[in-house]
């Protein structure tokens, strides 16, 4: 049950009552995977594709920046995808999803093979997909997973029956999420992570996938259709003979996970033994027993002895690049005796000894009406660019919450009042955060911010009654807003916390000449937390200031190229910003490059000169400026007309009625004149 804090007077001490509650997000639950198919016949071989703007990915998984990038852009792009489902449970109808939701699945799907180093999978079967709807449906009416449910239960066809026996299921997530949750495979009954194994098994061409929403009492659910015709093929080629999850090279750490696998079609893993090191420090491995029937044959261990059947079991992780180096020995039936590689774990947010900024070169004072090449590196993957251009100035942000929410986005419960007077810094009103129900709280800046050298974030914060699972985070996002950096974290003590305001200053100065977007970010982790709104609960926020910052005046103009330059001719004298960013696999944008800073200047004057006359000492010359502008001219004189060019500097230049005149001490030889306008 959820109250406002309460003031209980015992002792003549006022205690504030802390309501403990779970998250309150359900665990995915994955039930065992499914037996193979003892046949194929009828099941369907590559035709065509559903999924017709899905590229085909590959990635260098020894390159840490392709890794880096194949992670923020594509992983991250299947990510929060809206299902806009048509799906109702309480009326036992399948429904249908967003075409985009469908997409987001086949794309996480495609990614983890390609980190394996397995052929994708080509297309989503519709008939597949339908059945599996269906098969969704049932798993959540009945809040239950099995590949045999039985005819009683709500919901029940026979599609959705065919479906289950051949699908991994999921209940509690959906779509790529739980595609996720397969490779993670977790629970007491996955040892022989059998639906990973399904997920990545080489030969496989077609799939198909269905998902319901969660709804009222009814659980999301996900069923994956993993068996087609292609089963019995001969084994394509893959990037090395075993499959390993993780796999050897770069990892992003949120993807790996307490169970580690090798496969190979046929080997006999029964005597293998496995050991691990890193940093020359011996692990300590726990062996899982070894189970066929699932895919290709596969040894399945355990580091650290970790919790592998829980969910919230996470693997091991410092924030450093960590590397592990696995020794595989006595392996039988298999064309190696043993097998040895390494795996780092490394945060795909943090830009390693590979990372190639992409600056752009080019002039900075483009000339306004002409054409200025611009160009920055080629990225690996990628044949398309996009750049974009705008007027910039100085920004200054400051925000006391006395004008409302004019300056951020929100994304908060609706049940409490963000701008608040009750408690603040000065003013009148001041910006709260709480947790009535477990989900992040966010307000998130509106406006852009170009990032210079001494660019400064400071607020006033000021953290109450928050358990430590309630956590004050600002982050910085540069690839917008898809992936987000903690610049600031401070969890809460379990207790009052902190009773007035605390000025916090965050530089920026890494983040110089890059566009970002900010945040503050009230999170929730698993556990208990304080669920009131009520005063001196939660995140109260005020005064927000960022100063000696840039921002775009209007919005920018995108274009995009097929290569890494561009040609830009800009039309007026007015400070511009220029930046680029490339498309991975054509589709998936990484994050904007630096901003170049352009400063436009006018095209040189072009004047014509007519014929000098020559009057005692002086010399007169009729000009006409025909393009640009002039205020100041200078004479160069020569008897040479190719070279010898100097100043005179006997002679005095003066503007009079479009004609310069000068002094000239004596007639002389014949001589030769050019003028500089400036």
């Amino acid at each position: 049950m959820r109250r406002d804090p309460l003031t209980l007077r015992t002792a003549g001490v006022f205690i504030l009552t802390q309501v403990l509650l779970s998250h309150g997000l359900t665990e995915t639950q994955l039930g065992e995977p499914p037996k193979p198919p003892a046949s194929v016949d009828g099941l369907p071989r590559v035709r065509y594709r559903i999924q017709q703007s899905t590229p085909t990915f590959s990635v260098d998984t020894s390159s840490r920046e392709q890794v880096r990038n194949f992670y923020n852009a594509v992983y991250i792009a299947s990510e929060s995808v809206p299902m806009n489902s048509t799906a109702d449970q309480a009326n036992c109808f399948p429904g249908t999803n967003a075409s985009a939701y469908y997409e987001a699945t086949f794309t996480r799907i495609n990614w983890f093979r390609a980190m394996a180093g397995v052929p994708p999978i080509t297309q989503f079967d519709p008939t597949y997909c339908r059945k599996n709807q269906q098969a969704a449906l049932v798993m959540s009416a009945n809040g239950a997973l099995s590949h045999y449910p039985p005819s009683d239960w709500s919901c029940w066809t026979q599609e959705a029956y065919e479906a289950a026996q051949n699908s991994n299921l999921a209940l509690g997530s959906s779509g790529p999420d739980s595609i996720t949750s397969y490779i993670w495979d977790f629970g007491t009954g996955n040892s022989a992570v059998g639906h990973r194994r399904w997920l990545l098994y080489p030969q496989t061409r077609i799939m198909g996938t269905g998902d319901v929403p969660k709804q009222g009492p009814y659980y999301a659910a996900n069923a994956t259709w993993v068996f087609d015709g292609h089963y019995f093929d001969p084994r394509p080629s893959t990037r090395t003979p075993y499959i390993a999850w993780p796999p050897p090279g770069y990892v992003p750490y949120t993807v790996v996970f307490p169970r580690w696998s090798i496969s190979y079609p046929g080997a006999d893993f029964s005597y293998a033994i496995v050991s691990m090191k890193s940093n020359g420090t011996v692990i300590a491995v726990s062996l899982e027993p070894v189970q066929p029937g699932y895919g290709e044959n596969t040894l399945v261990w355990i580091p650290m002895d970790l919790d592998a059947n829980s969910h919230s079991t996470t693997f091991p992780f410092n924030g450093t690049d960590t590397t592990y180096e696995v020794f595989i020995t006595s392996i039988a039936n298999a064309p190696f005796t043993s097998v040895n590689y390494t795996v780092t774990v490394f945060d795909p947010q943090l830009p390693g000894s590979d990372y190639v900024p992409l600056n752009i070169t080019g002039p900075a004072a483009p000339v306004i009406g002409q054409p200025n090449l611009y160009s920055i590196p080629q990225i690996v993957n990628v044949t398309k660019y996009q750049w974009r251009h705008a007027k910039v100035g100085p920004t200054n942000i400051f925000d006391g919450a006395e004008a409302g929410l004019v300056n951020f986005d929100v994304a908060t419960s609706s049940s409490y009042d963000v701008i608040q007077q009750d408690v603040k810094a000065r003013g009148k009103y001041a910006f709260h955060l709480a947790h009535p129900e477990p989900a992040d709280q966010i307000l998130t800046l509106k406006y852009q911010v170009i990032v210079c050298t001494n660019t400064v974030l400071s607020f006033q914060s000021r953290l109450g009654w928050a358990t430590s699972n309630q956590i004050a985070k600002v982050q910085l996002s540069l690839d917008e807003g898809r992936t987000w950096i903690t610049l600031y974290s401070q969890p809460g003590t379990g207790s009052a916390g902190e009773l007035t305001f605390t000025t916090r200053s965050i530089p920026l100065t890494f983040y110089a000449g890059r566009t970002i977007h900010l945040r503050f970010n009230y999170s929730i982790n698993y556990g208990s937390y304080y669920p009131q709104t009520s005063a001196g609960v939660g995140w109260y926020l005020d005064n927000i200031l960022i100063t000696n910052a840039m921002g775009w005046i209007e919005p920018p103009n995108i274009i995009a190229t097929t290569t890494n330059s561009l040609t830009l001719t800009p039309s007026q004298l007015t400070q511009l910003g220029l930046q680029a960013r490339a498309l991975l696999f054509d589709l998936y944008p990484i994050e904007w490059g630096p901003v170049l800073f352009l400063t436009p200047a006018p095209p040189p004057p072009i004047i014509f000169l007519y014929t000098p006359t020559l009057s005692s000492n002086n010399v007169y010359i009729p000009f006409e400026l025909q393009a640009g502008t002039a205020t100041l001219f200078t004479l160069l004189e020569s008897t040479n007309l190719i070279a010898g060019w100097s100043t005179n500097t006997q002679a005095t230049l003066i503007s009079n009625n479009n004609t310069l005149v000068f002094v000239t001490p004596s007639v002389g030889p014949l001589r030769f004149y050019r003028i500089l306008a400036h």
